[in-house]
């Protein structure tokens, strides 16, 4: 085929294309309208979803602290934070997003913050796509961290 004849072609299909009206609605108009539409609806969703997860307290549940009352009255009091009851299968709830993190309190936490001394406490949480548990290291400010994958 020669370039003469392509060019033949192309002009026939181009002034078909122009001529017809349905194709030049779909064409031109179509995503015209519906691009900026679809666009202020997944805005308008994104701020509700947004606004829903604003609102919502985050439930922790506290596992131990029994001997630092002050400590636990304190996260209790928290207007950003839900404190639910403390189970044994806290790690189970973390992982299938019932609660979002668990705080381990040692014994001695309270005591240990008026005498200024360092006391690490264990949190646990889940990320996008695994739960992670972080225990304190062998240093004050170091964590170890366990992956646990989800099935």
């Amino acid at each position: 085929m020669s370039l003469r004849n392509i060019g033949i072609v192309y002009r026939k299909e181009l002034t078909e294309a122009l001529r017809d009206r349905r194709t030049l609605i779909t064409t031109f108009l179509v995503p015209l309208l519906l691009i900026p539409v679809m666009g202020m609806g997944f805005t308008g969703m994104m701020s509700m979803v947004i606004g829903n997860a604003k609102k919502e307290k985050p439930k922790i549940m506290v596992l131990g602290g029994t001997d630092s009352p002050a400590v636990l009255d304190g996260l209790k009091q928290d207007g950003k934070l839900k404190v639910v009851p403390t189970t044994s299968d806290w790690k189970k709830q973390i992982i299938e997003k019932e609660i979002r993190a668990a705080v381990e309190i040692p014994d001695g936490f309270q005591e240990n913050l008026r005498s200024a001394m360092r006391m690490p406490a264990a949190f646990w949480a889940r990320c996008r796509y695994a739960a992670f548990f972080t225990q304190p290291g062998p240093k004050p400010d170091s964590c170890t961290a366990q992956i646990v994958r989800r099935k």
